[in-house]
């Protein structure tokens, strides 16, 4: 039976549940870490390798995709984005697709 009491109690349950912090594993020196290999033109998969094997981190390659593509970080995030972009434009070229750098 649903009466108000259970409500009140669902109601705090899901609201401790919504303002408990919440455990991240992309701190400060995993993202610096993140940024220093990006720059030597790492995938965000062979990122995610990396930090696996050699920090014990498990962290998903579309998490560093997130990470590196989203717009609240400094500058560093911006050479970043740049500089994967370049990969990705110098793979292309390498592979014979340049349709897409004439748009």
């Amino acid at each position: 039976m649903y009466t108000y009491h259970w409500a009140l109690q669902i109601m705090k349950h899901r609201q401790h549940q919504a303002n408990r912090q919440k455990y991240r594993k992309l701190t400060d020196a995993i993202a610096s870490i993140i940024q220093q290999l990006i720059r030597q033109y790492l995938s965000p998969e062979q990122v995610s390798g990396y930090l696996k094997q050699h920090h014990g981190v498990r962290l998903s390659h579309e998490t560093i995709y997130r990470y590196v593509l989203s717009g609240c970080h400094t500058t560093r995030a911006t050479e970043t984005v740049s500089a994967t972009r370049r990969q990705a434009s110098a793979q292309a070229i390498w592979l014979g697709r340049t349709s897409f750098l004439h748009s």
